[in-house]
This record gives C-alpha cells, structure tokens and sequence, in this order.
C-alpha cells in the first residue's frame, strides 16, 4: 500500500478537518538532549481495556476483568511488565489438565485477546 492509502482524517488544533498522511514507521527515534526524552514509542497491549495509576514512583498498568498488572518506573515499562505477566499467566493456563469456571474463563479471554 502507498503511503497515500494510509492518510487519514485528523484534526488540527483550530478543531478543523484536514487530511494528515500517517505512514506506520516502527523506527521511530529521537536525540537525547540534557533533560528527559519528550517522548518514547510505546506498543499497546492487544484489546485489552488498560488502567492506569502512579503512585510512588512507579506507573501500574492493570486489567480489571482478570486482575493481572505490571509496573515500571515508565508506562512502558508497565505495559512490558504487563504483557510478560498476560503471556506467563496465559502459558500456566493452558498447562492445567482442568481449571475451575473462572480460570477457564481467563484462558478464552486471554486467548482472545493474545493469539486474534
């Protein structure tokens, strides 16, 4: 596909429409300079409906329909944390011989959201 055939319909800060060409680059960089990053790329856990808190120096990413969280001193280094706990819970799952109602709700959801 071109990168015509990505443009999309945005809008601008006077809230007019207007179209902006996104081409989707993984290779997004930026120069480190005497302060922090102004920003960082970050990948977005599949179709889950994330949470967010801060507390203590620490970012806290967390899934209410399972419970499963990760945490990190960057949100994504919570999203990271996230996503290794998702696939280590969804791997012990689908070792077990049998799981209770719940557990084998989790492991149709998790597949959903993981392996779609």
């Amino acid at each position: 596909m071109t990168a015509a055939g990505y443009a999309t319909w945005e809008r601008d800060s006077t809230a007019n429409n207007r179209v902006v060409s996104f081409v989707p680059d993984t290779r997004v960089r930026y120069l480190h300079g005497e302060g922090a990053p102004a920003y960082e790329q970050v990948h977005p856990a599949a179709f889950f409906d994330l949470h967010y808190s801060r507390g203590r120096g620490y970012w806290i990413v967390r899934d209410d329909a399972t419970g499963i969280f990760g945490c990190g001193k960057r949100i994504s280094q919570a999203r990271k944390d996230f996503q290794l706990a998702v696939e280590e819970h969804l791997e012990v799952l689908e070792q077990q011989e049998a799981l209770s109602p719940e557990l084998s709700w989790q492991l149709e959801y998790l597949r959903e959201r993981l392996r779609a």
